[in-house]
């Protein structure tokens, strides 16, 4: 089995989000700066800056996905911190060479981005599949990160069969709760996608039952946003390039850096999965969030903020 099965869940769900119109943000566009980065590997990665201070690389799930669905958890922390946003490479607007995608290279790219911004030690907040990125490059840069942030992340410690076989049928049964059916009914639309639909009603059968999956009260399903890019190429790209278990415990007891895990106690990738690997790792703490799903801030906001602000104070001190 390919480490590629790994993404086997998430590409189930992502693959689901060829939505309808895109949501604005709340921020006005000549407050960020936007350049790109010409890699000496022939790539040209697409950044997007915002903020002043300890400059905070945020790193997105996927792989093959894109930053903008993370944006918004961060806004009002502007003032705190430089967070940098990135698509990475074969992602969007960070086209390239298919040779070029590897986990390998996504870690090398964090570490041209931190040369290029001239910053010493980066904080690196990690979603998802980002977070693998984040730990690999921990393992690989200890002395170039001052602290991680991971929010419903693959599990330091692990394998491919325990994050898909494993946990894939409770996954998708998240599609069958009664309150689930309930607003498909609402909307005209049944539990299975119906190939008579209009543009609209297959864009709203993809959102909410996405969002089904990713969070915890399917009442928020519209604050998930809309229109996720998704590259199954790139992701597998990627995938293919990983190893079948990994276990970045070691190197991260080692550096005795700050790291956090803020988790929803509803996530699909279950929350017993980072306390089997936390008890080995004495610096790391988990920030879990009751009645939350893997995008855990839609859930609940308010703890979410209460967690990142104690998380990134603490880091930052």
């Amino acid at each position: 089995m390919k480490f590629k099965s790994l993404l086997l869940i998430i590409l189930i769900i992502i693959s689901f989000c060829i939505v309808g119109k895109s949501q604005s943000l709340n921020i006005s566009s000549d407050e960020w700066d936007e350049w790109r980065l010409k890699t000496d590997d022939g790539a040209s990665i697409f950044i997007r800056e915002i903020g002043t201070g300890d400059t905070v690389l945020v790193l997105h799930g996927g792989w093959g996905a894109e930053h903008s669905y993370l944006i918004d958890p961060f806004l009002k922390y502007t003032n705190q911190a430089h967070f940098i946003f990135y698509y990475q490479t074969g992602s969007l607007r960070s086209k390239c060479e298919d040779s070029l995608i590897s986990i390998e290279n996504h870690v090398q790219d964090v570490e041209r981005i931190r040369v290029a911004l001239g910053v010493d030690k980066l904080i690196i907040v990690a979603h998802s599949m980002g977070g693998f990125i984040a730990m690999s490059y921990l393992q690989k840069y200890p002395n170039h990160i001052k602290g991680l942030i991971l929010i419903d992340p693959v599990p330091a410690k692990s394998n491919v069969k325990a994050l898909t076989e494993d946990i894939q049928a409770s996954a998708l049964k998240r599609w069958e709760r009664q309150n689930v059916i309930d607003t498909l009914f609402a909307h005209g639309l049944q539990l299975k996608i119906n190939k008579d639909y209009s543009s609209k009603q297959k864009g709203l059968w993809h959102r909410i039952t996405f969002s089904a999956i990713n969070i915890h009260d399917i009442k928020n399903w519209r604050k998930v946003k809309g229109e996720f890019y998704w590259n199954d190429k790139i992701a597998m790209l990627a995938a293919n390039s990983g190893p079948q278990e990994w276990d970045f415990t070691i190197q991260m007891k080692k550096s005795n850096l700050p790291i956090f895990v803020i988790e929803g106690d509803d996530d699909y990738l279950p929350y017993d999965f980072q306390k089997q690997w936390l008890s080995l790792v004495p610096n790391a703490e988990l920030k879990l969030i009751p009645n939350a799903g893997h995008l855990c801030w839609i859930d609940q906001p308010q703890i979410f903020d209460q967690y990142f602000s104690e998380a990134l104070k603490k880091i930052k001190e």
